[in-house]
């Protein structure tokens, strides 16, 4: 029975070993970029993400920005920030009482409800058991968010956004590396094909 990869040659097409061999690449993790390509697309050097580095950017220029500001910026940003929280915090709890009632609501009708079968109570036990732990997990309990002074939330963010910079500096690092090893992978491989030819 043929693979993906000797296919060709059980329908008797010609395949060159150039070919074959180029097929087969396809199979290991230099190539994985292609996975969705064509498959009779031979290995391509790949193109390094730009993401990370744009990330770590991002953030370097955000945390500059945080340093740099006034205390009277600070608190500004700090008022902002809880007013923000505040707000999505409010609409998650109107969500999640709207949920709790509905769960709730079930809850009473299925603990009320009769099992017909001593073989039912089994799937009583089980919808009860479901709409509990949907209630514990899908009903937003958390306390409001609290506010911070300027001081504070300069500190929280400075904290955040150097944690999130070294991050994409690195995550960017080993993106190179990833694409440079893939890369050389890839042209060895080219570069010994010229002896099969």
């Amino acid at each position: 029975m043929p693979t993906g990869y000797t296919s060709k040659l059980y329908d008797g097409k010609d395949q060159s070993v150039r070919d074959f061999i180029l097929t087969c690449a396809r199979a290991f993790g230099a190539t994985i970029m292609q996975r969705d390509d064509d498959p009779n697309d031979p290995p391509k050097l790949r193109e390094a993400s730009t993401h990370e580095a744009e990330m770590a950017a991002k953030y370097s220029t955000e945390l500059a920005e945080v340093q740099a500001w006034t205390n009277g910026e600070a608190d500004e940003a700090a008022a902002a920030n809880y007013a923000k929280e505040f707000a999505a915090w409010q609409e998650s709890q109107v969500k999640s009482q709207a949920l709790r009632a509905r769960y709730l609501g079930m809850l009473t009708k299925i603990e009320r409800w009769t099992a017909p079968t001593p073989e039912h109570v089994g799937l009583k036990k089980f919808m009860v058991e479901q709409l509990r732990e949907s209630i514990k997990f899908d009903c937003d309990d958390r306390p409001a968010p609290i506010g911070m002074t300027g001081h504070e939330y300069r500190a929280e963010r400075i904290t955040f956004l150097t944690r999130m910079a070294a991050s994409y500096e690195k995550y960017a690092r080993e993106e190179t590396e990833r694409v440079d090893s893939a890369n050389s992978w890839i042209a060895a491989l080219y570069e010994s094909l010229m002896a099969v030819e």
